[in-house]
This record gives C-alpha cells, sequence and structure tokens, in this order.
C-alpha cells in the first residue's frame, strides 16, 4: 500500500514476519504466545541487548509485540506434520526497536542467502527459518508515525470500518477482565498505546475530548467472534475472542446532547479531524496490537 512520503529519516514502527517449519511431528496445545515473546527477546538480545532488557523489564506497554505460533490465518493448535509451514511476527513501535528487528532480518537473509541454514527457539524445539520478510500485506512493512499521520491528514474518513481480531483479545474495565470489543476500550487502548508511544499527532485535539468521542460517537454495526482462550502460566486460562467487528461512526450522540450538550456541539463542529483520528487509529492497530498482552500473542489485529 502507497504511503505517503513523510520523513524518511525516522522510520519507527514495523512489521516482521519469520517462516519457519515444523522439524518434526508436534501437537501445539496452547498459542505459544509467551514462548514467541521470548524468542523475540532472543532476537532482540543479539542485536541490541540494552533494549531487550528495556522491553523485558518494562511496564504495561511496551514498543514491541509478539504473535502466537500462526499457520494460515490464525493461531494455530492441534498437530503439525514435519516440514509444516508455520510463521510468527513481531512489531516495532519505536525507531530502536526498528532497528534492532532490521539488523535480525538482514543477518539471517544474508545467512540464508549464502545457503547457510537457520534455526530459532521455541519451547525447546528448533524450528529452522525459511523467510524472513517485512510484513507488507496491508501497510508497509516499515513506516512511521508521521506517515500514518499524513495518510489521514488530507482524506475524507471513512463513517464504517471493520477490524479482524487475528488472536485472542481482550480488555480490563474496572477492574475485571471484559472479552468483547467495546468500542471505548477497542480504541481507548488504541489511544493510549499512541500517546505512550509518540509525541506526533493529526491535530491537537484535547485527550479527554477525543475519548469522549470514543465513547459516544462509535458503535457496533455487526460483528462474527468467538470464545478464545488464552492459557497463561501454571495452567491459567484467560477467555477472549477473534473474528471480525464492524464498527460505525456517528455524526451526533443522543446521549451528549441530553447530558453534555456543549460538548457535544463542539465534537460536532470538529467531527471530521476526530474521525480521521478514528481512522489513524485503525491504521495503527496494525503495528500495535489492541488490548491486553499484546506482546504474549493477544491482541494482534487490524482493518
Amino acid at each position: 500500500m502507497t504511503m505517503p512520503p513523510g520523513n524518511p529519516t525516522i522510520i519507527d514502527l514495523a512489521a516482521l514476519l519469520i517462516h519457519i517449519r515444523a522439524p518434526r511431528p508436534t501437537h501445539i496445545y496452547n498459542h505459544m504466545g509467551r514462548a514467541i515473546f521470548r524468542l523475540g527477546l532472543t532476537l532482540l538480545d543479539a542485536c541490541d541487548p540494552a533494549l531487550a532488557v528495556d522491553i523485558h523489564d518494562e511496564g504495561a506497554e511496551k514498543p514491541f509485540t509478539a504473535s502466537g505460533l500462526m499457520r494460515g490465518e490464525g493461531v494455530h493448535f492441534g498437530d503439525l506434520e514435519e516440514g509444516d509451514l508455520c510463521w510468527v511476527r513481531f512489531t516495532a513501535l519505536s525507531a530502536a526497536t526498528v532497528a534492532a528487528l532490521e539488523r535480525y532480518r538482514q543477518t539471517t537473509v544474508d545467512s540464508l542467502a549464502s545457503g547457510g541454514i537457520v534455526t530459532v527457539e521455541i519451547d525447546h524445539t528448533l524450528w529452522q527459518v525459511q523467510a524472513v520478510v517485512w510484513d507488507e500485506s496491508r501497510l508497509p512493512g516499515r513506516c512511521s508515525y508521521q506517515q500514518l499521520i499524513d495518510r489521514n491528514r488530507e482524506v475524507e474518513p471513512a463513517r464504517s470500518f471493520a477490524l479482524t481480531f487475528r488472536s485472542a483479545t481482550t480488555f480490563r474495565s474496572s477492574g475485571v477482565v471484559f472479552p468483547l470489543p467495546r468500542p471505548d476500550l477497542v480504541f481507548g487502548s488504541l489511544l493510549n498505546r499512541w500517546i505512550a508511544f509518540t509525541s506526533h499527532r493529526l491535530r491537537d485535539l484535547p485527550e479527554d475530548q477525543v475519548m469522549v468521542f470514543l465513547t459516544h460517537h462509535i458503535v457496533i454495526s455487526g460483528y462474527r467472534l468467538e470464545t478464545a482462550t488464552y492459557k497463561g502460566k501454571q495452567g491459567s486460562t484467560e477467555a477472549g475472542f477473534v473474528g471480525e467487528a464492524a464498527f460505525d461512526l456517528l455524526r451526533a450522540s443522543d446521549h451528549l446532547k441530553k447530558h453534555q450538550p456543549e460538548l457535544e456541539a463542539l465534537l460536532r463542529r470538529d467531527f471530521v479531524w476526530f474521525a480521521r483520528t478514528v481512522s489513524l487509529l485503525v491504521d495503527f492497530a496494525y503495528y500495535s496490537g489492541i488490548g491486553r498482552k499484546t506482546t504474549n500473542g493477544m491482541g494482534m489485529a487490524w482493518a
């Protein structure tokens, strides 16, 4: 997909695919997200040890995500035969993390091109690497926050859009786990991650007003979802969801018109800019993931 030129010197978003083959017949009984996060830390450590330590030690928001063990279009569970092709995906949300992934990619590409055998260890098993490529399936494999802004600055914003949740997704709301794509949780998650990792803004809109817009001007218009269970430490489980959810933007909110008419008038006045911000966040999902535990294989989603 073509992107505006932006600033070519600052690449601070990326999505990397590693295609791997099963070394022997095996049965996959969980999504392997924690094991693949450990693999990601190992790859980062080989290229930038200080960065790997920071990502391991940082709090809830990390400039890095990891998928589960993927096959076809989703997380794989069940049997694999020797040689079956799978893939894992890592994304970077900072320039340093992008640079480390690029060093790993280039080193691996050079080794494969010279006829070398490259392996990665996942859950104490060595998988043979077939290819390492930037994920260009929907947006550029490498770009920048500024390029995403430029892409959405002048467009007529869509009034409806859909997100596909590829791996178990869940949120924490009011102290409890909430495994449904409530609009304020979906887009609030994206907004919080954007704010955490960059100072770039589409427009200087107050964050509290953006959050009110996300809460009261977006509704679910349809969905095809199913429960997906995340298996965590020591046999713990957590309910999430996978599938598709469609959303509509509302030009007006009856709730705000009744309870906060002045705020509603402001949101309607700048509706185009708030709607463009939503479009920007939809693009950002391709790199950031949505919801909880995106470093451990959860929350992989995109339009």
